[in-house]
């Protein structure tokens, strides 16, 4: 009878163990965002980015790891704004030229498009004034395999091989209503790719399909038109 007994215990130890393990590996990816805001005579910075956690093991620590690589792109963007800054400033000083009115610029957002417990998918929006007529707007996108612990290259995600597929699906999904855009779309050209349960983001930077007043170019489209192109799942 207490053979018995115990086997039971046993049993139910290792069902509540596997429910809890299951749990936990199918916790939610939980976001907070990060905000910087620094300023002097010679520069502003405003920065503001996303981090995620989870009360699952796994998930929790691909979190950590994605929080730190971006982190690091964001310390990195804002030294090296500080360091331009002062070399700037100090050159203008050295040469007696009348400092400017203006201060240099850098602002970062972040945009979500998916965080599970396969693949974090951010896009960074930077822009940056350094003086002259306008600053400069530049993307990166952040695509996360959770399993894997690593970023991923646009060419992990999509099947270039495919590109006549994705070209066809980019230039139907193309929105040009006023003409101001010159060159159509197509995979070669593109700066970043974010991808959502059920699409694909495909940003193109300032002057890449046209001047920079028509700025930049955002295409979405379903991953049921490209499924056959998506190596990710």
């Amino acid at each position: 009878m207490n053979k018995v007994i115990r086997k039971s215990g046993s049993l139910l130890t290792a069902a509540f163990s596997a429910a809890l393990f299951f749990s936990c590996s199918e916790a939610e990816i939980n976001p907070e965002k990060i905000k910087n805001n620094e300023e002097n005579e010679k520069y502003r910075i405003n920065t503001e980015y996303t981090v995620f956690s989870s009360e699952g093991r796994t998930a929790g620590t691909a979190c950590a790891k994605y929080n730190e690589l971006a982190g690091k792109y964001m310390e990195n963007r804002i030294s090296s704004t500080k360091k331009e800054a002062d070399e700037l400033f100090r050159s203008l000083s050295e040469s007696e030229m009348e400092m400017p009115s203006w201060k240099c610029e850098l602002w970062i957002s972040d945009s979500t498009f998916t965080a599970n417990k396969n693949i974090i998918s951010v896009r960074f929006k930077t822009y940056s004034f350094q003086g002259g007529a306008h600053g400069m707007t530049m993307f990166k996108a952040y695509n996360f395999d959770m399993e894997q612990g690593r970023l991923l290259e646009n060419e992990e995600i999509i099947d270039y091989s495919k590109a006549d597929a994705i070209n066809k699906a980019l230039k139907a999904h193309f929105d040009n209503p006023e003409g101001c855009f010159s060159t159509e779309p197509t995979l070669d050209l593109v700066n970043c790719i974010n991808i959502t349960e059920d699409s694909v983001c495909f940003t193109f930077e300032h002057y890449v399909l046209g001047a920079y007043a028509c700025g930049y170019a955002e295409i979405t489209v379903p991953i049921s038109e490209i499924a056959e192109c998506i190596l990710i799942r």
